[in-house]
């Protein structure tokens, strides 16, 4: 017995207001491990039988199906009847019936209205191109051997794009490795590692993690925890083009404001604790116990305590999160061979636009601002 529903399957996904979403076909089944996928019901034995000449008829022996254990799957270790993923990954079927489960998902062709959105467990790889308006998201890292039009493609690998993205400035890369593409434009990227583009990014809006590499820059916003590398910035029309170099500057103001929410709340807690003792010195009575008005207050003020409580242990890990990562970032570095006339350099709430074209550059920031030489 299949323990999966796939009978919605290549189905434009039914809205709760009635109507359909055909960008939804539910193509890719993903299944977690441990799931439930074939359940084997053993065969009973046949009852004896009567002929119509009174002789007594033996029932034929019964056959057992014995499982075939698909990729990816395994017999539940309680259960000898029932077959469970052994991994996450994407529900499948052989052709001869045999269920498996794949940590790597293939299309052959475009994602579009033949295939739906896509959000798979694992690694994918997309043969075509990712059409406008669709969505991609996947657990591992994604190939796409074609382009990107106004679409999401997110991910927690890395992403590479072998055809480039191309919009209208709808569209939106993520990934939580490295995000390597041909060229990209009208586009918004991020990355937690490191950006790489082949060619041009054209009016996008990129932010990596650490470096961005690419060969001309012109127009949009980039910014590079490490370092920016390009042979060109800017372009000779003095197109708006803004690097910004900021990001340690916004971790230490993180740091500045992360810090005053603790003292306001380390405040609030010591006024709440004397808050505590007024109400419950002078509230009882005689005999030591509180009246209903008073111990209703009583316990609003204690919940407001416990979740002020909560509230400081996460500016702690966020503080300490913010320190690891100021430790181990160095000071951001922009270098490239021509800088155009127009480009803008932003360090926080400092601006310097460059008013004339430099050659061989390199752009850093000290405690003074912004450096250019």
């Amino acid at each position: 017995l299949m323990l999966i529903d796939v009978s919605g399957r290549g189905k434009p996904r039914m809205l709760p207001d009635g109507r359909v979403d055909h960008h939804d076909l539910q193509t890719v089944i993903n299944i977690r491990k441990g799931t439930p996928l074939v359940r084997r019901t053993p065969p009973a034995p046949g009852k004896e039988g009567i002929s119509v000449f009174g002789s007594v008829l033996k029932p034929p022996p019964v056959h057992d199906w014995v499982f075939k254990i698909g990729k990816g799957t395994e017999v539940a270790k309680d259960n000898p009847n029932l077959v469970v993923a052994a991994i996450e990954g994407a529900l499948a079927l052989s052709p001869d019936g045999t269920v498996e489960v794949h940590t790597e998902k293939s299309i052959p062709s475009d994602i579009d209205y033949s295939t739906g959105n896509l959000s798979f467990s694992g690694d994918l790889k997309i043969n075509g191109t990712v059409r406008a308006g669709f969505k991609i998201a996947a657990d591992g890292n994604v190939l796409i051997r074609g382009g990107v039009e106004d679409a999401e493609v997110s991910c927690s690998g890395n992403l590479e794009i072998l055809g480039g993205a191309r919009g209208a400035a709808h569209g939106f890369l993520t990934c939580k490795g490295t995000l390597k593409v041909r060229h990209i434009e009208n586009f918004s990227a991020s990355a937690q590692n490191d950006i790489i583009i082949m060619e041009d990014a054209i009016h996008s809006t990129l932010t990596a993690g650490k470096n961005i590499s690419v060969k001309s820059l012109l127009g949009g916003r980039v910014s590079a925890g490490d370092t920016l590398t390009a042979e060109t910035i800017g372009g000779s029309a003095e197109i708006h083009t803004t690097v910004d170099i900021g990001r340690i500057f916004k971790l230490r103001q993180k740091t500045i404001a992360l810090s005053a929410e603790r003292a306001t709340l380390e405040n609030e807690l010591r006024s709440t604790n004397d808050a505590i003792y007024e109400l419950v010195q002078g509230g009882m009575d005689g005999a030591g116990v509180l009246d209903a008005g008073a111990l209703a207050r009583l316990n609003a003020i204690k919940q407001n305590k416990q979740k002020t409580r909560e509230r400081l242990s996460t500016i702690a890990l966020e503080l300490g999160e913010v320190e690891k990562d100021l430790k181990q970032q160095a000071n951001p570095v922009v270098k490239a061979r021509t800088v155009f006339r127009g480009t803008v350099v932003v360090l926080g709430e400092t601006e310097r636009t460059i008013d004339e074209k430099m050659t061989n550059v390199v752009i850093t920031a000290d405690d003074a601002g912004i450096v250019v030489r």
